[in-house]
């Protein structure tokens, strides 16, 4: 993405979306934590690991997306 300040804003842009889509994604997972009740060490466990995948795959969708936008340069 740091090609050339298209790709850039091309990523900044992409990527911003994928944010928010995981960000709700979050925040569903957090309310069904509430609701259930679920709470302790296995839980904290369990967010990061959510957390580190939607971040996991935000970057790798971004990445893929960019290499068939700007394949040709």
């Amino acid at each position: 993405s740091m090609k050339s300040q298209e790709r850039w804003d091309f990523a900044q842009r992409y990527s911003a979306k994928l944010l928010i889509a995981s960000g709700v994604i979050m925040l569903l997972s957090s309310m069904v934590f509430y609701v259930l009740k679920w709470e302790g060490s296995s839980s904290v466990i369990a967010f990061f690991i959510l957390l580190f995948g939607c971040l996991g795959i935000l970057i790798y969708k971004t990445e893929s997306l960019l290499k068939k936008t700007f394949k040709d340069e």
